[in-house]
C-alpha cells in the first residue's frame, strides 16, 4: 500500500492541517512541540484504530470535535481510496473513481475492510500490529528489549508467528484422538445395525398380503361411483329445472318494480322540460338589454385604461416636479462651495510654521518612547535573569548531591568481577540438574494437556474429516496415516512415562539454587550501580558547565540594572514633549482640510454645470407630458355616459343570466324523455315474455319423480361410504409397514454410508497423526531460522549504524541482544544509551525486513541518544530501506519524525511549523 495524504482538523495540536507524502522515505522534521508525533498518530488512529489517547485527549482544545481524512493506495486492486474518521461521526470511506461514499461505518465491517486493503491477514489485530512491528511508539523503541525473557518470548513469539506451529501440534493430539474415538464409534454403530435389520423380510410379505385385499374393495368402490355419477346427473337436471322456475319468479318481480320506477322517472323529466321551456322563453325577451350591457361593459374597460395610462402620467410629471426642486437647491449649494473654497488658500499659507514645530515635536516623542521601551525591555530581561539565576543554583545544588552519591558507588563497582566468578562457578553445577527439572516439568504439563483437551477436539476433528470429503486424492493419504496411529501414539506414552520416571528419581541442590540467586541480586544491583557511576564525567561536565551558566547570568544582571535605573529622567522629559504637542492643537491636520477643499473647486464647478444642464433637461420633460396630458380631457365625461348606459339595462341582464343555464338544457331533456318512453315500453314487453316462459316450465316438472330419484342416490351412497370405511384401516396398516419397511431401507443406507465413513476416517487418523508429527518437527526448525536470518540482517545493520567493524550483533533464542567487541560479550542493559538505540533499531529493521506483511513502516525519533555521525548513517540506511532501484529495497513507503536535519536529504522532506494550515516542503 502507500499513504498518498492526510488531513487533519482540530486533531491534537493541529488546527487545520494537510501533509502529501510520496513513495519511498518521508522525513518529518520540526521543532518540538510543532505536532510531528500527531501526524503518525492521527494515520495510526485512522488506520488502524490504534491511540494511547482518549477521544477527549485527541480534540485540540477549545474545539469540539476532531477529524483525519487519509487517502491511499489499496494494496489489494491499486485503486485510490479516501477513509474518514471524525470523534462525533466515526468512520466514513469514499471512493474518489466512482465519487460515492461505500457503505462501511461501523468500526468492525471497516476494520475487516482495512484488512483487506492494507494487505494483511483477516485474522491480524491491526492495533498491535503497528504498536508492536510497524508504528513503535515514540521513547519505546528499546523497551521491549529490556524486558525479562519470559516478557520478551510473548512480544516477540507472535511477530514470528512461530507459536503457530507449536499450536497446531498441541491441538492436532485431541484431534487424533478425536480420529480414534470416531473410527471406534462407526464400528459399534454398524454392529447396531445389523440388529434392527432382522425383520426386513417379514415385513415385505404382510404387504402384499394387503394391497391385493384393498385392489378389490377398490374394483367394487369403482362401480358404485359410476352409477352414483348417473344419478347425480339426473337429480342435478331436476334441481337444475326448478332452480330455473324460481328464477324466472325473481326477474318477473324485478321487472314489475323496473316498470314502476320508469313511469315516476319519466313524470319528473317532463315537469325538468317544462321548467327550461319557460327559461327559454324568458331569454329571449331579455336578450336585446342583455347585449347592450355587455357592450357598455366593454367600452368602459378599454376607458379605465386609458384612465391608468393617464395616471402613469401624471406621477411622472409629479417626479419631474420633485426632481427640478431638488435641482435649484443643488445648484445653490454648489455656488456656496465655489465661493468658500475662493478663501481656503489665504487660510492655508498662516498654518506653516506650526506644521514645522509639530513635526520637530513628534520626531522628539519618538526618540523618547524608543528609549522608554528598551528601559521596559531590560526591567523584564531583568525579572527573567533573575528567575534563571535562581533556577541554576537550584540545579547546581541537585547536582552536587548527586555527584557525590555516585562517587559513592565505586566501591560497590569494583565488587563485580568476582561476584561474575561466583556465579559462573554455581550455574556449572547446577546447569545439569536445572536442564533435568526443566525437561521433566515439560514433559509432565505435554502429558496431562493430552489427556485434559482429548473431548474438547473432538468437534474439531469431526469438522475436519466431513470437509476430507471432498478431496478423493487426500482420501488416500489419510488411510495409510491412520494405519500407524495407534501403533505410533502408545510407543510415544510409553516412552514419556519412561522418561519420567528416570526423572523422578533425580534430585536438586536447593542451597545451591538459593546461592546463585543471592549472586544474581547482588549482580543485578552492582550492575545497576555501574551504570550510573559511568555517568559521573557528565555529571562533573555539567556542574562546570552550570557554574559558567551563572557567571554569565550575574553580568548580565549588573548591566540591565544600571540600564533600568534611567526610567524616571526618560518619563518626565516625554509627558514634557506630549504637552508641547498638544498644545498645538494638530496644525497639519487643519491644512490638509482646508488644501482637500481647494482641490475639490474644479471637481465643484463641473458638478454645478452639470446640475444646470439637469434641470433644462427637467423643464423640457414636464413640457412634453403637458402635452400628453391633454389628450384625456374628454375621458371621464366617456366613463360616466357608460356607467349610465350599464344602470339602465342591468335588470334584463341578470335576468337573461339567471335563466341562461335552464335554457341551454331544454333540448337535452327532450331528447332524455322520448328516450325513457323507449325504454318502458321494452321493460313491460320483457315481463310478457318471462310470463309465458314460466308458464310453459312449470307445466313440466314432477315434484315426485324427483323425490324417488333421491331416495335411490343415497342408497347407493350408503354402499359407497361402508366400503370406504373398511379401505381407511387398511390403507393405514399398509402405510405404517410401508414406513416401517422405508426405515429398514434408511437403516440400510446408513450402514452402508457408515462403512464408507469409517474407511475415511482411518484414513484420517493416518493423515492426522502425520500432520502432528511434522508440525513437532517444524517449529524449533522455523523458529531457528528466522533467528539466523533477523540476526544475520540486524548484524550488518548495527555495524554500519556505529561505523565499527569489530562488533557483532547476536539476536539469541531468547531474543536477549547480546554484542561481541574484542571478544567480550556484552549483554542488552549493559550497553550505553547510543548503543541500546541503534542494536534495538538493527533488530527492528531485520525484522520488518524478513518478516513483515506489510510494505510500510514508521519510525517516531530513531536518533534519540545518538551523535551526529551515527544519525546520517541511520538515515542512509533508511533511504536505501525504501529506495528504488537499490537490491536491499524492501519497502514501499518509510515514514521518520525527527526534531533534527538529520533527513532533510532524504527524497521526500516535511517541515512541520506550529499552527500550519498546509505545511508539505519537497527537497
Amino acid at each position: 500500500m502507500e499513504i498518498l495524504s492526510v488531513q487533519l482538523e482540530n486533531f491534537k495540536s493541529h488546527r487545520q492541517s494537510y501533509f502529501e507524502f510520496e513513495a519511498g522515505t518521508n522525513a518529518i522534521c520540526g521543532e518540538n512541540g510543532a505536532g510531528k508525533t500527531s501526524i503518525l498518530e492521527a494515520i495510526a488512529w485512522t488506520l488502524f484504530n490504534y491511540s494511547d489517547y482518549s477521544k477527549e485527549e485527541l480534540i485540540r482544545k477549545g474545539c469540539s470535535q476532531a477529524q483525519v481524512v487519509v487517502k491511499f493506495i489499496s494494496s489489494l486492486d491499486g485503486r485510490t481510496y479516501q477513509i474518514q474518521r471524525c470523534t462525533k461521526r466515526g468512520y466514513e470511506l469514499y471512493d474518489p473513481q466512482l465519487k460515492r461514499k461505500l457503505d462501511y461505518t461501523k468500526v468492525e465491517d471497516v476494520t475487516l475492510w482495512l484488512r483487506q486493503h492494507l494487505g494483511v491477514g483477516q485474522n491480524t489485530e491491526l492495533s498491535k500490529l503497528f504498536s508492536e512491528t510497524i508504528g513503535i511508539p515514540q521513547g519505546t523503541l528499546t523497551t521491549d528489549f529490556l524486558r525479562k525473557p519470559g516478557d520478551r518470548k510473548k512480544i516477540f513469539d507472535p511477530i514470528l508467528k512461530v507459536e503457530e506451529y507449536k499450536q497446531a501440534y498441541t491441538q492436532g493430539r485431541d484431534l487424533e484422538n478425536h480420529a480414534k474415538l470416531q473410527v471406534s464409534q462407526l464400528e459399534q454403530a454398524i454392529n447396531h445395525y445389523e440388529l434392527q435389520l432382522q425383520n426386513w423380510d417379514e415385513l415385505q410379505h404382510e404387504s402384499q398380503q394387503l394391497i391385493l385385499a384393498i385392489e378389490a374393495d377398490e374394483v367394487e368402490l369403482e362401480t358404485l361411483t359410476q352409477q352414483l355419477a348417473v344419478l347425480k346427473q339426473t337429480r342435478d337436471e331436476f334441481a337444475q329445472l326448478a332452480k330455473t322456475i324460481q328464477s324466472l319468479e325473481s326477474r318477473l318481480q324485478t321487472a314489475k318494480a323496473q316498470i314502476s320506477s320508469q313511469l315516476q322517472a319519466n313524470r319528473i323529466r317532463q315537469q325538468s322540460l317544462e321548467k327550461a321551456q319557460e327559461s327559454s322563453q324568458i331569454c329571449t325577451s331579455t336578450r336585446p338589454g342583455y347585449l347592450a350591457y355587455q357592450e357598455a361593459e366593454a367600452k368602459f374597460q378599454q376607458f379605465t385604461k386609458l384612465q391608468s395610462e393617464r395616471q402613469t402620467l401624471l406621477q411622472q410629471r409629479e417626479r419631474y416636479v420633485q426632481r427640478l426642486n431638488q435641482s435649484e437647491i443643488d445648484l445653490q449649494l454648489l455656488q456656496d462651495k465655489v465661493n468658500r473654497a475662493q478663501d481656503y488658500q489665504a487660510q492655508l499659507d498662516r498654518f506653516q510654521p506650526l506644521i514645522e514645530r509639530q513635526e520637530t515635536y513628534e520626531l522628539e516623542c519618538i526618540q523618547q518612547e524608543k528609549s522608554l521601551q528598551e528601559v521596559q525591555s531590560a526591567q523584564r530581561d531583568k525579572q527573567r535573569v533573575e528567575a534563571e539565576l535562581l533556577q541554576l543554583q537550584d540545579k547546581l545544588t541537585v547536582l552536587q548531591e548527586i555527584i557525590e552519591k555516585l562517587r559513592s558507588l565505586e566501591a560497590i563497582v569494583r565488587q563485580i568481577p568476582e561476584l561474575e566468578k561466583q556465579q559462573n562457578t554455581v550455574s556449572e553445577k547446577l546447569s545439569r540438574i536445572a536442564a533435568a527439572q526443566q525437561f521433566k516439568e515439560s514433559l509432565s504439563e505435554l502429558v496431562k494437556r493430552s489427556e485434559q483437551k482429548r473431548d474438547r477436539y473432538l468437534i474439531k476433528l469431526q469438522q475436519t474429516l466431513q470437509q476430507l470429503d471432498s478431496y478423493p486424492q487426500l482420501q488416500a493419504q489419510v488411510k495409510n496415516t491412520l494405519e500407524l496411529a495407534d501403533l505410533s501414539h502408545a510407543e510415544m506414552l510409553e516412552s514419556l512415562q519412561a522418561i519420567l520416571s528416570d526423572l523422578h528419581q533425580q534430585t536438586s541442590l536447593q542451597q545451591l539454587q538459593q546461592h546463585l540467586e543471592s549472586l544474581q541480586g547482588q549482580l543485578n544491583t552492582a550492575y545497576q550501580c555501574r551504570t550510573d557511576f559511568a555517568s559521573l564525567t557528565a555529571k562533573l561536565q555539567d556542574q562546570k558547565q552550570l557554574g559558567t551558566e551563572i557567571q554569565e547570568r550575574r553580568s548580565h544582571l549588573s548591566k540591565l540594572t544600571l540600564q533600568v535605573t534611567q526610567e524616571p529622567e526618560i518619563v518626565k522629559q516625554l509627558e514634557a514633549t506630549r504637552q508641547q504637542l498638544a498644545a498645538l492643537k494638530n496644525p497639519r491636520a487643519q491644512a490638509e482640510l482646508l488644501a482637500q477643499e481647494i482641490q475639490q473647486l474644479a471637481n465643484i464647478q463641473q458638478k454645478y454645470s452639470s446640475a444646470q444642464q439637469l434641470k433644462e433637461k427637467l423643464l423640457q420633460e414636464i413640457q412634453t407630458l403637458e402635452e400628453q396630458l391633454r389628450t384625456f380631457d374628454e375621458l371621464d365625461r366617456q366613463i360616466e355616459e357608460c356607467n349610465q348606459i350599464k344602470t339602465q339595462h342591468q335588470p334584463q341582464y341578470l335576468d337573461y343570466l339567471k335563466h341562461e343555464e335552464a335554457a341551454q338544457h331544454c333540448p337535452r331533456l327532450e331528447a332524455e324523455l322520448q328516450s325513457a318512453i323507449a325504454q318502458l315500453q321494452d321493460l313491460e314487453n320483457q315481463h310478457q315474455a318471462l310470463q309465458v316462459e314460466r308458464d310453459s316450465l312449470t307445466a313440466s316438472f314432477d315434484p315426485q319423480q324427483q323425490e324417488n330419484l333421491e331416495t335411490e342416490y343415497h342408497l347407493k351412497f350408503q354402499q359407497q361410504a361402508q366400503i370406504q370405511g373398511s379401505l381407511a384401516p387398511k390403507r393405514s396398516e399398509l402405510a405404517r409397514i410401508q414406513q416401517q419397511i422405508e426405515q429398514y431401507k434408511i437403516l440400510a443406507q446408513e450402514r452402508d454410508r457408515a462403512a464408507t465413513r469409517l474407511e475415511k476416517c482411518q484414513q484420517t487418523l493416518k493423515f492426522i497423526t502425520d500432520s502432528r508429527s511434522f508440525y513437532n518437527q517444524a517449529s524449533p526448525r522455523i523458529t531457528k531460522f528466522y533467528l539466523e536470518e533477523i540476526s544475520r540482517e540486524a548484524d550488518k545493520l548495527f555495524r554500519e549504524l556505529l561505523n565499527r567493524q569489530n562488533v557483532a550483533l547476536e539476536w539469541t533464542e531468547d531474543y536477549e541482544i547480546v554484542v561481541q567487541e574484542d571478544g567480550h560479550r556484552r549483554g542488552f542493559k549493559s550497553l550505553s544509551g547510543g548503543e541500546q538505540m541503534c542494536a534495538a533499531l538493527a533488530v527492528r529493521l531485520a525484522l520488518l525486513r524478513i518478516i513483515a506483511d506489510i510494505d510500510i513502516a514508521f519510525f517516531d525519533e530513531p536518533t534519540t541518544n545518538m551523535d551526529l555521525p551515527r544519525r546520517r548513517q541511520l538515515a542512509d540506511a533508511l533511504a536505501r530501506l525504501s529506495g528504488s532501484g537499490s537490491q536491499i529495497q524492501t519497502f514501499r513507503q518509510l515514514f521518520v519524525i525527527s526534531h533534527d536535519d538529520t533527513f532533510e536529504n532524504l527524497s521526500h522532506f516535511i517541515h512541520v511549523r506550529r499552527d500550519a494550515s498546509v505545511s508539505v516542503e519537497l527537497d
